[in-house]
């Protein structure tokens, strides 16, 4: 039984704005797969690369590619989309001017991308100091991704995280993605969409696997995203 807010929290659905979605076209395929996948809300979460541009040119294409897809979407029975970002996670980030603008909707909620190699020690600093001196709420992307120690740190300075759905859908990483989440770890979900050839069937997918417990997470999300209650 639906109790709250079904929220896609990591969806690459701007229409050009990085490699997730070609054009507008692709970006409300994508939105009408969410729909009928039963999703309320989808965050907009298109990648920046602090070490490769300037957070001015990467507002100015996401204002862009947003407002586009707005225009797109007046009017239409669609989900509802909250603009936020991927924010890819480098060294004495704690320091950018502006960087709570990269929060989500009208939120403190930052989401932050790691490295695919292990991590170097300052970077978990650097969350720290985001969280502690920046007063902003740093959220782990896709933790299902990185290596077993930095999840593992992560988790211990209580961070909230994030799992993509199609983790959940993975039978021998199943059982322990669950442990994280029954430890209440567990704060989002999502697609992580980048195109159309798979939609959102792993979402409706790790809802059944979740079961109860996916509604905990929708509500841990809606609290992140400071939405009003159903």
């Amino acid at each position: 039984m639906k109790t709250g807010y079904r929220i896609d929290f990591h969806a690459h659905i701007l229409p050009g704005a990085d490699h997730g979605c070609r054009n507008l076209t692709m970006a409300m395929e994508q939105l009408q797969l969410a729909k009928e996948a039963e999703v309320d809300v989808v965050v907009a979460t298109p990648h920046f690369y602090p070490h490769k541009e300037t957070l001015e040119a990467f507002l100015t294409r996401r204002e862009r590619t947003y407002s586009q897809l707005c225009e797109e979407i007046k009017g239409k029975d669609l989900p509802k989309v909250i603009l936020g970002a991927e924010v890819y996670l480098c060294p004495g980030l704690q320091d950018l001017e502006g960087l709570e603008t990269l929060c989500m909707g009208q939120s403190n909620t930052i989401l932050f991308e790691m490295p695919r190699e292990k991590s170097k020690p300052e970077l978990f600093v650097t969350l720290d100091e985001v969280r502690e001196f920046r007063h902003l709420n740093p959220v782990m992307a896709h933790i299902d991704r990185y290596e077993s120690s930095d999840v593992e740190k992560l988790l211990a300075m209580e961070l909230p995280a994030q799992l993509n759905a199609v983790s959940l859908c993975s039978f021998w990483r199943r059982r322990k993605l669950l442990s994280y989440v029954h430890a209440g770890q567990i704060f989002a979900l999502g697609t992580d969409i980048h195109g159309t050839e798979i939609g959102y069937s792993e979402f409706k997918k790790a809802e059944a696997v979740l079961k109860e417990e996916f509604w905990n997470i929708m509500e841990k999300t809606r609290k992140l995203l400071q939405l009003p209650s159903c």
